[in-house]
């Protein structure tokens, strides 16, 4: 049995959808390979879903790129400040181990 390879991934696949409807677009290519018109809008139709569906997962994708880097750059601010007011209460001479302790901070 011949094999007949689909690409895995959505870009390659919509290629070779591509590639396949424009070359049985044809009376004579459909009646030499026995698919209808009709077969092939039905195929086009699933192709455009999964086209759509593609453009809606990048879009998302990239949104969720964006949102991470938008969380580690918050990170890093409040990071920034957390540990300056962090040391600053430290070292502040009026802490007292009770106070050191309900901030989270180590006992002296």
């Amino acid at each position: 049995m011949a094999r007949d390879p689909i690409p895995a991934d959505d870009d390659n696949l919509l290629v070779e959808l591509d590639r396949f409807i424009a070359a049985l677009s044809t009376a004579q290519a459909q009646a030499a390979s026995g698919i209808t018109a009709a077969d092939l809008a039905t195929l086009k139709q699933q192709r455009d879903a999964l086209a759509s569906k593609n453009t809606t997962k990048r879009e998302r994708e990239a949104a969720w790129r964006a949102s991470v880097q938008e969380s580690k750059d918050a990170r890093t601010e409040v990071v920034a400040l957390f540990r300056k007011q962090r040391r600053a209460a430290s070292n502040a001479l009026g802490m007292t181990n009770d106070l050191r302790a309900r901030a989270g901070l180590p006992l002296s």
